[in-house]
């Protein structure tokens, strides 16, 4: 149907009151602000005047006195039903209902999944995280929170529009104050609970309140709703795993093992003497007693016996704490339990048959977690949604509406009050009235909105409230003021717009400056540890702060959604579909920009576009913090505990120091136990040795002042060899070896390699008697000079094989490998853990084969042939089983897991295979050596501090890029928007705001377009 006031053009006159003129084209200036009064004119183009196709209303009045009746009508007809929004009707607001719950499960179905799998889409590391999960639980709540209030923004829209038409629709009507003049959808939403509940509107009141919930609670927490996090996860394991010592829970009593299944008398002859009683052939490192004096010397305990070794070894208690009985008692007792563990395994065998078969393992993964705090108070809000909603329907449904028509513009609010002459009259004096004085006027005056039968319409009828006398006459008497003060509300001053910009602008300096501390700092600091806290100050937090900003768009859009018909009215020849047919008011707000732009209201559909874009800050918001593993690098100063190079005196004792660290062998045997059990056990090699250097020590903080994982950087020296290896052609040894040299020390020139290991291969022939195929290997000593000369320093290693052990003459096989150290040193970029282990080391600068002072060739030359000696203690002999005759032997074979290199009945082994494994062994020995024997190093002059840098695993916030830039840009073009908009201002032309029923009527009845009726 088209309007009733198409091709009419409208403007705001001066004497208060809408007026269309008569007359063809008539042009009407605008009269100043501070005239009397405003009134609307019209301009026809047309000389007849503008009617309505159909009239909808009619208006029944009483006068002031209410005996004088001029027109009574009672229903005596059921009315036809009034017209009620569709957001109120049962199956919209039953489907909102259901879609709540549904939510409530939704959130219900994530948290039970989430705390029966520890997490969703867990992953080894965050990282690894797919990315659908990651943008899905970033984004995913906080866009269906959106999505569902701008729902619930269409809801309470129109359940606070429609409260005074309910009210005026009710049998006895309601009073001015509780009707014509209540203007809930132009408050701010916080407030609009309480002044509803006060007034017993309760569809506004449950809808308000319903909104609230919505805008401020459910939207951020459901921002809060998801996070990630490490989580520890436990699940059956077939494991082949020695436990860790706290974990280990007894599950039956004690017993005693009897002699029957552990001979106790033989484990303590083990203990006293460190080997069994009865001896068994083996490889050679399990031939003689571990020794432990080297592990005593700080003690001043010398050459003890083998379990008092055991027992103090390792720790470090002066020899004074040994007199308390209690730590003597401890120490050895914590000694022959670690021992008997390791005795009683060798007894047992390996079975499928468990009486527990339960084994568990616990690891880590990184994942999705749902609050289950966050997740039930999520849930409970829906519930009371849904409740509410429900109570909205239930009202909406019994509510009587006897509304014609939807009132969604201006002009449909002067179709409802056509022809209501008394009516018109008490509202046609008072156009001028500011909304105080109006609400005064007509506070407790009845209005009922009714269906009169005779004319088959809706009629409001008016009842004055008996009032004083003289007050009535004193307010008639009163004469208008010359000029009235235009209305400007709090939400459209200039003041209030600049702190609202101040608010944006500081917000993105915030956002900016977190930015800023997130790329220096590596990720910003995690202000508490506790999951739910995080979360509210992460998710929640930021997104209240855009729940904020929108309820202040959705206030401006609001208020010029009312005012901008009369805006266009008040410039003149308005367009009715700008004006008086404009339906801004009908919709939310945020659905206004299109219907803006198409009438050519930029400055609204910027405001529209605003509001919108609010909703999209509230995604850009509570997604923009993330957490992520970092390694934080924090600076630490480092103090070396030795300098970097060897103690002259040190040097020179070294093999005297040596031989007081053995009491049955003569041989130090301490570096060879380390890469033995490194090698066969996988166990950690000493603090600040690698496999091919040992590093200047530097004191690192008590481990306890260090966090779990933390690591240590620092730019250190290390020590080490190459080995230089060099393999030699497989060669016979002839059956004649006299006049070979064998140890022969002459300072000057150093016989020929294959000459000494000949006469060496040909020396333990001699003395053996073996009549079948035979075996033997060799490290001989070159010259064997106290002090050693330059021929100590090269290092062989020989094999030999003769398949006539018994005959002196027979041919000998043999392969040979040379190595001639070379000493290296050079700067490395080191990483360790908190107790000195290598994690990681780079070379930083070139190798160098002396250290910075004049002696160190001499030092290190002599550091060689003392390390040479200690592998040159062995008894040569011919052998014709596979078992190790010295400890290189058997080092290669836990290196290689082979022991062809021994077995008699295969060719001599390879020298070019077996040379760069005699390489590693030799660079990995020399650095454990160094690292045990640390006083041949200088401590008299340190040296200056260094700067480290102590590396720590932590999670720490990031935000993320996508988000951020959504943020900032969206409060950028708010504060731009903001700026312009406060800037032109809305110009304050009218007494009071048009905002409710009242005021429209005030506004509206002094007008010519009602004179027909009046």
């Amino acid at each position: 149907m088209r309007s009733a006031w198409d091709h009419v053009a409208y403007r705001v006159s001066t004497n208060g009151a809408f007026d269309p003129y008569a007359v063809e084209a008539a042009p009407v200036e605008t009269a100043p602000i501070d005239t009397p009064s405003v009134r609307l004119t019209t301009v026809k183009t047309v000389t007849v005047k503008p009617v309505t196709e159909k009239k909808f209303s009619g208006i029944t009045s009483y006068k002031s006195d209410p005996s004088q009746i001029v027109k009574s009508v009672e229903p005596q007809e059921k009315p036809k039903a009034g017209w009620k929004p569709l957001s109120l009707s049962t199956p919209i607001l039953a489907a909102v209902i259901t879609l709540t719950i549904l939510l409530a499960v939704a959130i219900e179905t994530l948290a039970q999944r989430s705390a029966a799998m520890g997490g969703l889409a867990l992953s080894p590391s965050l990282d690894d995280m797919p990315e659908y999960a990651r943008i899905s639980y970033l984004y995913g709540p906080n866009t269906v929170a959106v999505l569902y209030s701008i729902i619930w923004s269409w809801i309470d829209l129109d359940t606070k529009r429609m409260q005074p038409w309910f009210e005026l629709s009710k049998p006895k009507g309601a009073t001015g104050e509780d009707s014509l003049f209540v203007d809930y959808q132009y408050d701010f939403v916080a407030l609009v609970p309480f002044k509803s509940a006060r007034k017993k509107h309760w569809p506004v009141f449950f809808a308000g309140t319903a909104m609230v919930i919505v805008f401020w609670l459910l939207t951020p927490l459901q921002s809060a709703l998801m996070g990630t996090t490490a989580v520890v996860l436990t699940e059956p394991a077939t494991i082949n795993l020695s436990p860790v010592d706290d974990s280990i829970q007894a599950i039956s009593p004690r017993q005693i093992l009897p002699e029957t299944e552990f001979n106790s008398t033989a484990f303590e002859f083990l203990l006293a003497n460190g080997m069994d009683e009865s001896v068994t052939l083996g490889d050679h490192p399990f031939n003689t007693p571990v020794e432990e004096q080297a592990n005593l010397n700080s003690s001043g305990i010398f050459r003890p016996d083998n379990m008092v070794g055991y027992a103090l070894a390792g720790r470090d208690n002066p020899t004074t704490d040994y007199s308390n009985p209690e730590i003597l008692t401890n120490a050895f007792n914590e000694a022959h339990q670690h021992l008997f563990s390791l005795q009683v395994e060798t007894l047992l065998i390996n079975t499928t048959k468990f009486s527990n078969h339960t084994a568990s393992v616990n690891y880590f993964l990184h994942g999705v977690v749902v609050s289950r705090d966050f997740a039930a108070v999520t849930e409970c809000l829906l519930g009371v949604v849904a409740v509410f909603t429900a109570l909205v329907l239930w009202y909406s449904r019994s509510a009587l509406s006897n509304l014609p028509m939807n009132p969604s513009t201006l002009g449909r609010h002067v179709d409802i009050f056509r022809d209501n002459p008394e009516l018109l009259h008490h509202f046609r004096s008072i156009d001028n009235f500011d909304d105080k004085s109006l609400l005064e006027e007509f506070r407790k005056d009845e209005f009922r909105l009714f269906y009169d039968r005779p004319s088959k319409s809706t009629r409001v009828a008016i009842q004055k409230a008996e009032q004083d006398p003289s007050k009535s006459i004193e307010r008639r008497l009163i004469p208008q003021e010359g000029y009235y003060e235009p209305v400007k509300p709090w939400v459209l001053r200039r003041w209030s717009g600049t702190i609202f910009v101040i608010v944006l602008i500081a917000g993105i300096v915030g956002l900016c400056f977190l930015k800023q501390r997130e790329k220096k700092l590596n990720g910003l600091y995690r202000p508490s540890e506790n999951f739910e806290v995080l979360q509210l100050l992460e998710n929640y937090l930021p997104t209240i702060f855009a729940t904020l900003i929108e309820p202040v768009w959705i206030l401006l859009n609001r208020m010029l959604c009312v005012l901008q018909p009369f805006k266009d009215l008040w410039e003149g020849k308005s367009k009715p579909s700008t004006s008086m047919d404009a339906t801004y008011t009908s919709i939310p707000p945020q659905l206004v920009v299109w219907r803006a732009i198409k009438s050519r209201h930029f400055t609204l559909a910027l405001v529209c576009i605003m509001a919108l874009l609010a909703n999209v800050l509230a995604v850009g918001l509570g997604s923009l913090f993330n957490e992520a593993a970092v390694t934080a690098k924090y600076p630490q100063v480092l103090q070396p505990v030795f300098a970097p190079r060897f103690d002259n005196s040190s040097v020179y004792d070294f093999p005297t120091r040596l031989a007081l660290n053995t009491r049955y062998s003569g041989q130090y045997r301490p570096h060879f136990y380390v890469a033995m059990t490194n090698m066969s056990s996988g166990t950690t090699l000493p603090p600040w040795v690698s496999k091919g250097y040992y590093f200047q020590r530097h004191g690192l903080p008590d481990t306890n002042q260090s966090a779990v994982g933390d690591t240590y950087s620092l730019r250190t020296r290390g020590f080490g060899v190459n080995a230089n290896c060099t393999p030699i052609s497989d060669f016979k040894v002839p059956s004649n070896t006299t006049g070979l040299p064998q140890f022969q020390n002459d300072t000057a020139v150093c016989e020929s390699y294959t000459d000494i290991v000949a006469g060496n291969l040909g020396s333990i022939r001699t003395t053996s008697n073996w009549g079948v195929v035979v075996a033997g290997e060799i490290t001989p000593r070159w010259a064997g000079g106290v002090p050693p000369n330059v021929c100590d320093i090269p290092f062989p290693m020989a094999w030999g094989r003769t398949a006539e052990g018994g005959n002196i003459n027979a041919t000998i096989d043999a392969s040979l490998v040379m190595c001639n150290p070379i000493f290296e040193t050079a700067m490395f970029n080191l990483t360790v853990d908190p107790s000195g282990y290598v994690l990681d080391y780079q070379r930083t600068s070139d190798l160098q084969a002396t250290l910075d002072y004049p002696e160190s060739r001499e030092h290190t030359d002599l550091m060689f042939a003392y390390f040479n000696r200690q592998m040159q203690f062995a008894t040569y002999d011919w052998h014709n089983t596979s078992l190790a005759r010295d400890w290189m032997n058997y080092l290669i074979f836990l290196s290689t897991g082979s022991r062809d290199h021994l077995d008699p009945k295969l060719p001599v082994p390879d020298s070019k295979k077996m040379a760069p494994i005699v390489e590693e062994l030799y660079q990995l020995l020399y650095a454990v050596l160094l690292s045990l024997n640390e006083d041949i190093f200088d401590h008299s002059d340190l040296g200056e501090s260094i700067a480290a840098t102590r590396n720590s695993k932590e999670i720490r916030i990031f935000m993320e890029n996508v988000s951020f830039i959504i943020s900032v840009v969206i409060l950028a073009m708010n504060a731009v928007v903001a700026t312009i908009f406060y800037i032109r201002a809305v110009a304050f032309v009218l007494p009071r705001m048009p905002t409710t029923l009242g005021s429209i009527l005030a506004y509206v009845a002094p007008s010519r377009l009602l004179e027909d009726s009046g």
